[in-house]
C-alpha cells in the first residue's frame, strides 16, 4: 500500500478518483453519505481506525466534506489534506491544519479558496478542470511520499 485516503462527500466528487487512487496503489475508504461524515466527527474510531493505516493517510473532501476535512485535520493523526469545493470564507473552519493541505478549485469565485491556501503554513492552490483535477490530486500525494515528508 502507498497510503491511506479517507474520502468525505459533499458534492463536488469527480467520478473515477477512487479508482484511480486505488490504481496508484492507496487504500480508499470512502465514507458513504454526509450524514456519515458528521458521525465520523464525534466518533473516537476514526482515529483508531487510521492509527497503523499505510502512511501517508490524507483526508480528501469536496464541498461539505472538504469543511469536515479541514475541521478533522485539528484532531486526528493525518499527513495531509486535500480540498476541493470551497468558494466562501465562511466556511473556512477557525482552526488552520498544520498539515499540508492542497486546495483545488475550477478557477470561478477562487479568490477565497486561493487567499484561505496562503494563510496555511503549507498550502497550495491549483486550479483545476475536470481534465486535471485527478492528475494534481495523484501528483500531490506522490510529493507527500518523498524521503523525509512524513512521519510514520
Amino acid at each position: 500500500m502507498t497510503g491511506t485516503v479517507l474520502l468525505l462527500p459533499g458534492g463536488h466528487e469527480h467520478p473515477g478518483l477512487s479508482a484511480r487512487l486505488a490504481f496508484e496503489g492507496y487504500r480508499v475508504v470512502a465514507v458513504a453519505s454526509a450524514a456519515e461524515v458528521a458521525e465520523l466527527a464525534e466518533a473516537a474510531e476514526v482515529a483508531g481506525a487510521l492509527r497503523g493505516a499505510p502512511v501517508p493517510v490524507v483526508l480528501l473532501g469536496s464541498g461539505a466534506g472538504a469543511v469536515r476535512a479541514l475541521t478533522l485535520a485539528a484532531a486526528l493523526p493525518v499527513h495531509a489534506v486535500v480540498v476541493a469545493g470551497l468558494s466562501r470564507a465562511a466556511e473556512f473552519p477557525a482552526v488552520l491544519p498544520r498539515c499540508p493541505v492542497l486546495v483545488l478549485h475550477d478557477g470561478t469565485e477562487a479568490t477565497a479558496a486561493r487567499a484561505y491556501a496562503a494563510m496555511l503554513p503549507a498550502g497550495r492552490f491549483v486550479p483545476v478542470n475536470d481534465r486535471n483535477a485527478v492528475h494534481e490530486i495523484v501528483r500531490f500525494l506522490a510529493w507527500l511520499r518523498e524521503p523525509d515528508r512524513v512521519r510514520r
